[in-house]
């Protein structure tokens, strides 16, 4: 006769093993949709949900904690390398691998050196996409031959110098979308005069000489969508 204690045993490792939580965080209702639809079927995952915006992807990454999140980088309002900022900063325990239609250099550096897993296009093979996320919850980190090449570029070109702070990057989206030193003062939650300081602080940084340059940078970092 078995006793309890190899009754309890046997009953856990009857159980099914937990299957890897997963966040979607894209605008696109096609791309979200074709995503949702890959990770149900093929039965390696659960899909803890899908976010069309960085603010709400980020808000069930604090609460919810998944295993693994695939973030695009174009999102309305908050960008993905603002969620990405938020993640590293707070030490949360998501990895992350970014699903992407952005090919500069700066996406692809700011991601990975912000703790990214992954950086893939979106014009990946499904095939190659799909092993990608086994190999990131498997510990590795993921990138095609393009991207390795947007990689290099980035390093090679001295861009690797040019990471901002979470405010920074706030405040070089919110002056690419137009905001006055007030807006971003209110956005930051500062004063006006802190705000003018935070803008040279970045222009300068990003050795921007003007604001069309300072505007360019923000649309090839992915922070604000053209």
């Amino acid at each position: 006769m078995r006793s309890a204690a190899s009754i309890s045993v046997a009953r856990e490792s009857a159980e099914p093993a937990k299957l890897p939580s997963v966040l979607v965080i894209d605008d696109h209702p096609v791309i979200g949709f074709m995503l949702k639809e890959y990770l149900v079927n093929s039965g390696q995952y659960q899909v803890m949900d899908m976010a069309t915006s960085g603010e709400e992807g980020l808000a069930i990454c604090r609460e919810r904690r998944p295993d693994l999140l695939i973030l695009d980088l174009n999102l309305p309002g908050m960008s993905g390398l603002e969620v990405l900022q938020a993640i590293h900063d707070e030490l949360l325990p998501t990895r992350v691998i970014v699903f992407t239609a952005l090919t500069t250099p700066e996406a692809a550096g700011l991601a990975m050196s912000l703790g990214a897993r992954g950086f893939l296009l979106k014009t990946t093979p499904f095939d190659r996409f799909a092993l990608a996320l086994t190999e990131v919850m498997a510990g590795q980190t993921v990138m095609g031959s393009k991207e390795s090449e947007l990689m290099r570029e980035y390093v090679v070109n001295g861009m690797s110098t040019a990471a901002l702070s979470a405010p920074e990057l706030q405040t070089l989206r919110q002056f690419a979308l137009g905001a006055t030193a007030a807006e971003i003062a209110e956005a930051l939650g500062t004063s006006v005069s802190s705000a003018y300081r935070q803008i040279e602080r970045v222009r300068h940084k990003l050795k921007a000489d003007s604001a069309q340059s300072l505007t360019l940078i923000a649309v090839r970092r992915g922070l604000v969508v053209v």
